[in-house]
């Protein structure tokens, strides 16, 4: 009976490590995500130039869509550069981080979104005639995300650690 708590015991500690190691990597793929998307939402912010003859309210889309890129990737890659130096104090308890964990995770999601928008955006403003298939490449992108979200938050669910 003592060697099975023993065991349990050694168990359940490999698995808090595994699960705290999880957490940490995922934290630090999300702020690197983060900081990639970021950089390329303020390069089409700073390095496009408009014609007079686009669209101004196609201008003003992007702008935003561009802009609320970058701030969403920056909160989640400022809330990632947080919660990564909490894990090199200590553990990641998700009952204890989960809602800046949630913060990091959505913002990230979000603001991968507004970029795909911006990007379908400027296609709009920039090559009309590619705005159609622009756009069905980023909905089927959006479309993709998410099935391949579902499908790997639904099987995660039935794995039993």
């Amino acid at each position: 009976m003592v060697n099975n708590n023993r065991i349990k015991e050694a168990e359940d500690k490999t698995v808090e490590k595994h699960r705290a190691e999880y957490v940490e990597e995922i934290v630090h793929q999300t702020g690197t995500q983060s900081a990639l998307l970021a950089g390329f939402a303020f390069a089409g912010l700073t390095a496009i130039t408009f014609d007079s003859t686009s669209s101004a309210a196609l201008q003003v889309a992007f702008t935003i869509a561009a802009s609320l890129a970058t701030a969403l990737e920056i909160i989640a890659l400022f809330t990632s550069s947080i919660l990564g130096s909490v894990a090199k104090m200590t553990t990641i308890e998700i009952h204890i981080f989960g809602h800046e964990l949630l913060i990091a995770w959505l913002t990230y999601l979000v603001g991968l979104l507004a970029f795909i928008v911006a990007l379908v955006l400027l296609a709009w403003i920039k090559i009309p005639p590619a705005g159609v298939p622009v756009t069905i490449i980023g909905m089927v992108t959006v479309f993709l995300l998410g099935y391949i979200y579902y499908g790997v938050f639904r099987h995660s669910r039935q794995v039993k650690v």
